[in-house]
């Protein structure tokens, strides 16, 4: 009777209010709280095209995970690091904000780009690197 007059949504909530389970736990996915993509490279990057790309592979996947999960990103932080064992360490990390929260991957390719000479050094041998979206 409820269903011939609602939607399904509503009969499913008259059935849960009256004792009848229709979602389980696993039915209902939390969004996952923190997303990464970093990778340390096997031959060091010294090129700031190189490094990049590598940037741009990691916003993307960082961008198809938050479209799984229907989220948004606010913040992106970007980072790249020559290796901690090294003479010389360093590490640089950027934190991009958006006009607009996101998913679109070009939005974030964008953004590695504008933040990018500000993470590249002449002369370090870049060992890692990352983004990581921030809300």
């Amino acid at each position: 009777m409820i269903r011939k007059q609602f939607s399904v949504l509503t009969e499913r909530t008259v059935n849960e209010l009256n004792g009848l389970s229709c979602l389980t736990w696993d039915d209902v996915k939390e969004p996952k709280q923190e997303i990464f993509s970093t990778h340390s490279f096997g031959q060091r990057i010294v090129d700031i095209h190189s490094l990049q790309s590598a940037l741009t592979t990691h916003g993307s996947i960082v961008a198809k995970k938050v479209k799984q999960q229907s989220s948004l990103i606010k913040k992106l932080l970007i980072f790249a690091s020559s290796s901690p064992h090294d003479e010389n360490f360093y590490k640089q990390t950027m934190v991009y904000k958006f006009p607009m929260a996101t998913d679109n991957s070009c939005d974030i390719a964008k953004a590695i780009s504008l933040v990018l000479t500000d993470i590249f050094m002449t002369g370090v041998h870049f060992y890692r690197c990352g983004v990581v979206p921030l809300n």
